[in-house]
């Protein structure tokens, strides 16, 4: 990644193809758990997110409006605040999400959100709500516009993206994907949305932010973190002491290598800590549906279940699980 010295922003340098991004997409998505169908899957981000929306919506009374949620997935959020709102739309690329957004009476558009469905849908909404959307959009000049055109005036417009800052001091990796072309810290988003007016801001489960602006015109100065450049030292050198207790355990071992939980985090500990493919025997997860699909970082090795894997005394077990739970 390359670092702006002005804003305090992170952005992917080598960056994949399109295809292949929207690709990995399709691929991931296809193993997305929908909170609609499986509530007890629900994680602290939502419950937090939910929380605080709902919140924010009571205090400006905000009722029987107009809502598009740009990138739902299953439009979960929506049909949680569903009483706030008098119309809601959905627009989310995956089908599958789109498919179970429809069953539960959300109106969906299944494809992305560019110019011309903005310009189709010209100021029709009261609130526009965007998680965990903006750090993979390409152009992001235009995301924005195309936010603002779909607005009321005077509308609200809820943004929710990991907190550069906060993964920085946290020492956070997982959020370094291929799949995220944008890292902002408080200071990067607020100048990304200049143009319009803060109104609030929250983190919420330790790494997440969530900021609401409204379509109003302000010349509000920023305030930058002046420690950011010794955030971004400290992670630096924390990744380092990481990387060093990991290799000492690994070459302490002499047993089988087991990772359980077929998550992303498999690919930081290949590529960023340097864990060597080779010396994983075996990857489990307890998603069936995961069976015999692998991950970019270890090709060679497919994802089993608990029943297909036959577990050896003292091997060396690396949870890699994506979910606290």
């Amino acid at each position: 990644v390359g670092k702006c010295n002005k804003c305090d922003y992170l952005q992917t340098i080598n960056k994949l193809s399109n295809k292949k991004i929207i690709h990995m997409y399709k691929t991931e998505q296809s193993f997305s758990t929908s909170l609609i169908e499986n509530p007890d899957l629900l994680g602290d981000i939502e419950t937090d997110a939910y929380e605080y929306i709902k919140k924010f919506l009571i205090i400006k009374k905000l009722n029987n409006i107009s809502v598009c949620e740009v990138g739902g997935f299953d439009g979960w959020l929506i049909k949680k605040l569903n009483k706030f709102f008098k119309n809601k739309l959905l627009i989310e690329p995956n089908l599958r999400g789109c498919n179970i957004a429809k069953k539960n009476k959300i109106d969906t558009i299944n494809g992305f959100f560019d110019e011309e469905l903005a310009n189709k849908k010209n100021g029709n909404f009261d609130l526009v709500i965007t998680r965990h959307v903006i750090e993979h959009v390409p152009d992001l000049k235009n995301f924005v516009l195309n936010l603002s055109k779909i607005m009321k005036e005077n509308g609200y417009l809820i943004v929710e993206t990991p907190c550069l800052d906060k993964i920085l001091e946290l020492g956070k990796t997982r959020v370094f994907i291929h799949q995220h072309l944008h890292y902002f810290s408080k200071y990067a988003l607020e100048k990304v949305f200049s143009g319009f007016k803060l109104v609030n801001k929250q983190v919420i489960d330790e790494s997440v932010m969530i900021m609401i602006f409204k379509k109003e015109i302000t010349f509000k100065k920023i305030k930058r973190d002046i420690n950011f450049k010794n955030k971004l030292n400290f992670f630096k050198k924390n990744i380092e002491k990481k990387k060093q207790k990991l290799k000492r355990v690994v070459d302490q071992n002499k047993n089988d290598i087991l990772i359980f939980g077929a998550s992303s985090q498999i690919n930081d500990l290949v590529t960023l800590f340097g864990l060597n493919e080779n010396k994983i025997t075996c990857i489990i997860d307890s998603n069936n549906e995961k069976k015999n699909y692998f991950l970019p970082s270890v090709p060679n090795l497919k994802i089993k279940t608990f029943k297909e894997y036959n577990f050896k005394y003292n091997e060396l077990v690396i949870i890699a699980t994506a979910s606290k739970k």
